[in-house]
Formats: structure tokens, sequence, C-alpha cells
């Protein structure tokens, strides 16, 4: 999974719980 730096702080949780249930 590619995580966007430029992600704001809720979209950053999102991209990390995404990445938790892969």
């Amino acid at each position: 999974v590619i995580i966007n730096p430029k992600l704001t702080k809720k979209g950053d949780r999102t991209a990390m719980f995404f990445e938790g249930c892969l």
C-alpha cells in the first residue's frame, strides 16, 4: 500500500486502518 505523505490526519488514519486489514 502506497501512503501519500500529503494526506490529512483523517486520510492517514484511514490508510493505516486499511494497511492493518491487509
